[in-house]
């Protein structure tokens, strides 16, 4: 991927974010976008309608609020969705590339969204 495209990749996620408040440096550049293409934890459809930064975790880990409490524990092959956007009419294809992410031959994996903006207002 080059520099141009990963340019414009990563504005559609700033676009769906929007105004960023809690951490303006959170923001979706086109190095993020460029680092997540080479590992294979982004995926864009063909025509940009959809795209999501998303892999399985490696490690076990706690997951914290605000205020430093534990509120859960991301477990090794759990799913973590770290940022994502969709056009009008696109929203399932975003379930459903989760809902696939989530299939293994144990059962089903936990999926976290981790560092996404929640102030996003649809």
């Amino acid at each position: 991927m080059d520099k141009e495209e990963a340019r414009n990749i990563s504005q559609l996620f700033i676009d769906y974010d929007g105004e960023v408040q809690i951490n303006p440096f959170a923001k979706v550049h086109w190095g993020k976008i460029n680092h997540h293409a080479l590992n294979g934890s982004l995926y864009v459809d063909n025509d940009k309608n959809y795209g999501i930064i998303g892999d399985t975790s490696k490690t076990n880990r706690s997951v914290r609020d605000f205020s430093n409490n534990v509120v859960g524990h991301i477990k090794k092959g759990d799913v973590c969705v770290n940022r994502f956007f969709y056009k009008e009419g696109y929203h399932d294809h975003v379930k459903d590339w989760i809902s696939e992410m989530r299939k293994s031959p144990f059962g089903e994996r936990d999926v976290w969204f981790t560092h996404v903006n929640m102030e996003h207002k649809p």
